[in-house]
C-alpha cells in the first residue's frame, strides 16, 4: 500500500474523529441514536507550504492514488499510521506566496 508523501504539515492541519453516530427524533420527540460505523473513523485536513518540486510530488501522488487507499502519518503522533485513507477531493491551492511558495489543503478520510 502506498504511503502519503512526507511533506511538512502546518499547525493548521487537523484530525477530526468521526463517531458514526446519527441522531434522529421520533414523532413524540424521543431521541433515537444509530451507530453507522462499528469503529471510529478520522477526517484530516492537511495544510502544506510547498515549493514547486514538493507540489509536483503531491500532485503525482494524488494522480497515482486518486481512488486507491493509502497510509497516512499525521503530524501529532508520528508513531501511528492511519491505514485505508482516501482523498475526499483534489488538493486545493489556498495561497500563492512570493518566491514560488504555495499553500495547499488536502482533505483525506479513513475508509
Amino acid at each position: 500500500m502506498a504511503t502519503y508523501p512526507a511533506l511538512k504539515q502546518t499547525i493548521e492541519s487537523t484530525r477530526t474523529r468521526l463517531s458514526g453516530l446519527v441522531a434522529d427524533e421520533g414523532g413524540n420527540l424521543t431521541l433515537w441514536m444509530r451507530n453507522m460505523a462499528p469503529t471510529e473513523k478520522f477526517k484530516f485536513s492537511l495544510f502544506h507550504v510547498l515549493v514547486q518540486s514538493q507540489l509536483d510530488t503531491l500532485m503525482a501522488f494524488y494522480a497515482a492514488n486518486k481512488t486507491t487507499p493509502f497510509d497516512l502519518v499525521f503530524r501529532d503522533n508520528l508513531s501511528v499510521t492511519h491505514t485505508n485513507c482516501l482523498f475526499l477531493d483534489a488538493p486545493q491551492k489556498v495561497a500563492h506566496h512570493s518566491k514560488g511558495l504555495f499553500t495547499y489543503r488536502v482533505d483525506i478520510r479513513t475508509q
